[in-house]
């Protein structure tokens, strides 16, 4: 999967679980790591280094949370 492709998808999920539970303490990183779980076909994607700090950098970039 293509990184944009990926940001896409991960972000419009985010939204939706932030919405059912709002992003605590832990930065998301509770949020995130139960979204790799149940899906971990959406981090599919090529990343150099922690794929956790790259889909933090999306979630400030969208302003979730």
């Amino acid at each position: 999967m293509k990184k944009g492709d990926a940001e896409r998808l991960v972000v419009a999920e985010l939204r939706k679980v932030f919405a059912a539970e709002p992003m605590g303490v832990d930065g998301g990183l509770i949020q995130y790591n139960k979204l790799m779980q149940q899906r971990p076909d959406l981090f599919e994607f090529r990343s150099s280094g922690d794929k956790w700090q790259v889909v933090k950098g999306w979630m400030n970039k969208h302003k979730l949370g």
